[in-house]
């Protein structure tokens, strides 16, 4: 027998989170079959026609198995446009989808397999008809090990540095696909300023000799229409508070006077305001451009920044709090935990709560120190307790288990079906 994996991800939408989250649970579930001796075979498919071409061939390959994998808006809506052949009832066919939240409409959909994290807010009603719910301790991801250019020459002496790692706007859970604010969490421009006036109550700011600002295609994404100086984008025929549009500050390289989002440049001012002649402000921008072939090329300086992070022993590294995908592989890697002492992990109104609920549950068992960078809430540092030693949280190990249950009940359910036909 061989177990066939078919990831779907449409061409436009291979953003890293979504990626990742199938990456992950797709290698959960061959290191399953690995320990079986089973065979797997990877297909990877990004065109919806291919995709049901490959389904009717799958449903009539019986002597196989075959899990077809989706995540997000984009995998729910690509399940909606198979509903037609898809066999719910089919025993080798399954249709798994993972995402960090429940979409709009999932409910209604032939789904057998739902991954969620334990910070999703979702209902019974909420959840598709006759599936079985997973639920994992975090966002699915895959844990990072220690990078190839990680400098391990402890001789060599680093400047101290606070590596800003800023968050962005969010999709409420259950948001449709109209874009209006209802739909949004927005990450206010006050907020950098909030999280300098917390930093304040600690020697971080005072020490540090660099900080490096590093934003996100989420930050400043999204922007109300009332907030625009286009008076010609303005609508008469549509609720102007409500109303929002998708920005370009990430279609362009930086520039501080023309190209530069309201929330990075908040941080800059704020910053700024600290009247420390000494102190350097590096801003990366991230941006992204097609090449001539029409391919999307990113420009981030991400990664770079997480190799300075572990390399640099005095450094500080603030992550964002709505961004479940890199808190996620914060608890599920050992050698971020090591380094739990110098992260923060920064509170801000782009969450939803049972997501500011996670993070605070994780902070309290040791995992990372918090900053408060909310609206309505004092700014404040929240210390992380050094006396506690937790561990990696093991994704992984929860999909193996599931399998094995799996199999173990369709095991009993032959041999009582056998037993029943005697």
């Amino acid at each position: 027998m061989t177990v066939y994996l078919i990831t779907y991800l449409p061409q436009d939408r291979k953003n890293t989170g979504d990626v990742l989250t199938l990456n992950s649970i797709r290698s959960a579930y061959v290191s399953y079959y690995d320990s079986k001796g089973i065979e797997t075979e990877l297909v990877t498919e990004d065109h919806i026609n291919s995709l049901a071409s490959n389904y009717i061939n799958h449903s009539q390959q019986k002597e196989n198995h075959c899990k077809y994998l989706f995540t997000a808006e984009h995998g729910a809506n690509a399940i909606k446009r198979l509903s037609d052949i898809i066999q719910q009832g089919s025993r080798h066919i399954e249709v798994i989808w993972a995402g960090h939240q429940i979409v709009s409409d999932i409910n209604e959909l032939p789904i057998n397999i739902v991954y969620l994290p334990r910070f999703s807010s979702r209902t019974s009603e909420s959840l598709p008809k006759k599936s079985t719910l997973i639920t994992l301790p975090c966002v699915p991801t895959i844990p990072i090990k220690i990078p190839e250019s990680t400098d391990t020459n402890t001789s060599i002496t680093y400047p101290p540095t606070l590596i800003w790692m800023l968050g962005g706007d969010a999709r409420k859970e259950n948001a449709d696909s109209t874009n209006t604010s209802d739909n949004w969490l927005l990450l206010p421009a006050q907020h950098p300023g909030l999280v300098v006036e917390a930093l304040k109550s600690t020697r971080i700011l005072e020490v540090v000799a660099r900080v490096s600002v590093i934003n996100g295609p989420r930050t400043g994404h999204i922007q109300r229409t009332t907030d625009t100086d286009d008076k010609l984008a303005l609508s008469i025929f549509n609720p102007l508070e409500s109303q929002t549009h998708t920005t370009t500050y990430h279609d362009h390289p930086l520039d501080l006077e023309t190209n530069i989002d309201p929330v990075t440049d908040s941080a800059k001012f704020a910053l700024e305001n600290l009247r420390r002649d000494d102190l350097e402000i590096e801003i990366c921008h991230f941006w992204r451009a097609s090449d001539a072939s029409g391919k999307k090329i990113s420009h981030s300086a991400y990664e770079e920044k997480m190799v300075e992070f572990l390399n640099n022993p005095n450094s500080t590294l603030l992550l964002p709090g709505d961004s479940a995908t890199e808190i996620s592989k914060l608890i599920a890697s050992p050698i971020y935990l090591e380094q739990r002492a110098r992260i923060y992990v920064v509170l801000s109104d782009s969450m939803t709560e049972a997501l500011v609920t996670w993070v605070l549950d994780l902070h309290l068992q040791g995992y990372f120190s918090c900053i408060d960078g909310r609206i309505d809430q004092q700014p404040i540092v929240k210390p992380a307790n050094r006396s506690l030693n937790p561990i990696p949280k093991q994704i992984e190990k929860i999909i193996h288990q599931h399998l094995e249950s799996q199999e173990n009940n369709s095991t009993k359910t032959t041999s009582d079906s056998q037993k029943h036909h005697r």
